[in-house]
């Protein structure tokens, strides 16, 4: 089941008023199962990638979590990169979503796909602030699955008006597209476990030679 979401205008009465439809979709990547077994991989992940990039610069995005987060350490390594099956089922997935993105906005574009991919592992008491993943002219989609949680989750805001939010459940194993440049945050994350989420950028082949940190894999062509 996929679930379509969209910040839409109304049309402009005149040549300076904004009018956009701003798309977003839902869908499952991971079953139960493979979330849990995800959990305990990425969990040990977690600490490796810590010391391993301990000396380099942290930024954490400007999602709060800090500079010891392993969100902090996103331009150092790739998700894609990890020996496990769960990259070949996220690269289909994204490739699949984004050409639902092209035929609901009736888009003509086509492009190989490239992403960069981090994880973000949160404990109780913890959330992730406003912020976006950016706004320049390459800007394309960025992306969310949740692995583990309870109860919490993201919230989307129209970039012209932050009072009107879209919020999406995180429902583990599902994975959200949306445009780049939306501003969202996430709920405080009051569970006796971990949430835990995979994230990422989508960026056309055009463009990779100009992002300024990151590592990105191509995914392939829509």
């Amino acid at each position: 089941m996929k679930n379509v979401y969209q910040f839409k205008s109304k049309k402009a009465n005149n040549p300076f008023a904004p009018e956009f439809t701003y798309t977003m979709i839902e869908g499952a990547c991971f079953t139960p199962y493979q979330c849990n077994e995800i959990k305990h991989y990425l969990l040990n992940k977690e600490q490796y990638l810590l010391d391993k990039f301990k000396d380099k610069p942290s930024t954490d995005g400007n999602t709060g979590l800090g500079k010891n987060s392993i969100t902090s350490k996103f331009p150092y390594f790739s998700v894609f990169d990890f020996d496990h099956y769960m990259v070949k089922l996220m690269k289909d997935k994204l490739l699949e979503l984004f050409t639902d993105i092209l035929t609901i906005s009736n888009a003509s574009w086509h492009s190989h796909l490239y992403a960069q991919s981090w994880f973000n592992v949160m404990r109780t008491g913890q959330k992730i602030n406003l912020h976006t993943h950016g706004v320049n002219e390459d800007i394309l989609y960025g992306f969310h699955i949740t692995i583990s949680t309870e109860n919490t989750n993201t919230i989307y805001h129209n970039p012209f008006d932050h009072r009107q939010t879209i919020e999406v459940e995180n429902k583990p194993g599902y994975i959200t597209l949306f445009p780049n440049f939306l501003p969202h945050q996430t709920s405080t994350y009051n569970g006796n476990d971990v949430r835990i989420s995979i994230a990422g950028d989508l960026t056309d082949s055009m463009s990779v030679s100009k992002k300024e940190y990151g590592i990105y894999r191509e995914l392939g062509f829509v």
